[in-house]
């Protein structure tokens, strides 16, 4: 209890001469070389063992066309994400916390002959939130949002104040989006000077999670480490709604190995938020999300009349239906361009620069959905044929099914206990296509039976096919496991 205490007060102590420091203007920034990579690798070795504690996933990400070699403060950078993190922890008792890092602007975010680099980052929790009233305050030095936060939690109130100055030291802002039980996001932008090298590649955050690909509780993330291929076109800023993590995965995966960049948000409400923050060259929309799904988005942005967004912003619809109907209704609503998941990588790819091009959509479109089971739980050439080959995503497409799944079937059969059609149609619909993503065919046609039962309300025979598939799924995931702890997924 001593040395708790001590820590305490010399943690408080170090606060209390950054604010004044930061009140008498005497704060400066160091400027030095640094690896974007190794500090974040740094950041998720600190915070893992906090989040295992508390039960919660544990995402880090970066993007693959974020420079690793910087000039900048690092320890200030490390100061400020590390008190986001902790809070982020701190104020979350289930669910997940993660940290994306990415180019701001895309590909435009740093030019050749530019003297800096633009860095987003954000911190997302699933946590008890803020009252929108009390979000203001968070910022300002010895508050908290709630008095009761700073007995539960402790803290000093120092910490996001002292982390939004650093931020304008380094020309950017602190924001917060948040409302009571709904989670929140913090993020800001940051400038650095370009360190012009040869690209190094940097240890792989996924890295750590193929030890232990049984691990369901926390994930490392996805960041992507590989040097970008260079396409000879012009990177594209891109805005995905996608709510089930593992197709989040692939399509970014897909879409960065292209050289584009990639947002990622869980449902059309966060769309519409995040089109007012940002500028994106097109918006990949689900079509099954919760709060707002992918049609109601399109008519809020098409019917958009002010100036915080585009309204004519490419619309590319991904959805597990693969009806002709289907398909017009979605370019009946104002999209532009249809994919029928699963999908290759390529056609993602090809979908993407054609619509940012402004072409029509040029005849139908098709997924992999001809494919049958070929009697063993995971087709590894219809995955590998989804990912064009490429077996380093592929492998980290399989860490993401291991990991989040089990998750993904628990909250499925919760929905069918509770005998809700309406969440049991979404939860199996998403389940289907990342089932299809990763080559399990036959747990997607229970996924699917369980789907149909349930649109036409048969929850009996929804609940029947939803034993099937989770014996199913059951057999997939200890068939990925024994192919990660082998490492040969061919």
């Amino acid at each position: 209890i001593v040395r708790q205490s001590a820590d305490l007060l010399m943690g408080l102590l170090n606060d209390v001469l950054d604010i004044s420091k930061i009140e008498a203007g005497r704060m400066e920034l160091e400027n030095a070389s640094f690896g974007m990579r190794s500090l974040i690798e740094d950041l998720r070795h600190s915070m893992l063992p906090q989040a295992r504690a508390k039960g919660l996933e544990f995402h880090c990400r970066l993007s693959e066309d974020t420079p690793d070699m910087l000039n900048g403060d690092s320890g200030r950078l490390m100061q400020v994400l590390l008190n986001l993190l902790d809070n982020a922890i701190k104020f979350t008792e289930k669910g997940s916390v993660t940290l994306e890092v990415t180019l701001a602007g895309g590909k435009a975010g740093m030019q050749a002959d530019s003297d800096s680099v633009s860095i987003r980052f954000r911190v997302t929790d699933t946590g008890i939130g803020i009252e929108r009233d009390k979000i203001e305050s968070v910022f300002h030095s010895f508050t908290q949002a709630d008095g009761s936060t700073t007995r539960q939690y402790g803290g000093s109130g120092l910490g996001l104040a002292i982390s939004s100055q650093i931020v304008r030291l380094m020309h950017g802002e602190l924001v917060v989006e948040s409302s009571t039980g709904a989670g929140s996001t913090f993020s800001f932008k940051a400038e650095f000077g370009p360190e012009h090298s040869e690209g190094e590649e940097g240890p792989g955050l996924g890295l750590a999670v193929a030890e232990e690909p049984s691990v369901s509780a926390v994930s490392a993330g996805s960041a992507g480490y590989a040097t970008d291929e260079k396409t000879g076109a012009k990177g594209l800023n891109i805005l995905l709604a996608e709510d089930n993590a593992i197709n989040q995965l692939f399509a970014t995966k897909s879409l960065e190995k292209a050289g584009h960049t990639v947002t990622c948000v869980n449902n059309g409400m966060d769309v519409l938020k995040e089109l007012e923050k940002d500028r994106f060259d097109v918006l990949l929309m689900d079509i099954q999300m919760p709060k707002m799904d992918g049609f109601e988005a399109t008519r809020h942005i098409r019917s958009h009349h002010g100036n915080r967004f585009d309204p004519n912003i490419p619309i590319v619809a991904l959805t597990a239906y693969a009806m002709s109907d289907d398909r017009a209704k979605c370019l009946n609503s104002g999209m532009d361009w249809y994919l029928s998941k699963p999908f290759k990588a390529s056609s993602l790819t090809e979908a993407v620069e054609s619509v940012a091009r402004g072409e029509g959509l040029s005849g139908e479109v098709t997924g992999a959905n001809s494919w049958v089971a070929d009697g063993s739980s995971i087709n590894l050439e219809a995955a590998l044929g989804l990912m064009d080959g490429d077996e380093e995503v592929l492998r980290q497409i399989m860490i993401e099914f291991v990991q989040k799944m089990p998750l993904q079937i628990q909250q499925l059969e919760e929905s069918i206990k509770l005998k809700s059609a309406r969440e049991i149609t979404r939860k199996a619909h998403s389940i289907k296509s990342a089932l299809g993503s990763v080559g399990a065919i036959t747990a997607k046609d229970f996924a699917h039976s369980v789907e149909r039962n349930a649109e036409e309300l048969n929850l009996a025979g929804a609940a029947d096919a939803f034993e099937s598939l989770k014996e199913e799924v059951a057999r997939a995931i200890t068939e990925a496991q024994r192919m990660l702890k082998e490492k040969s997924l061919l």
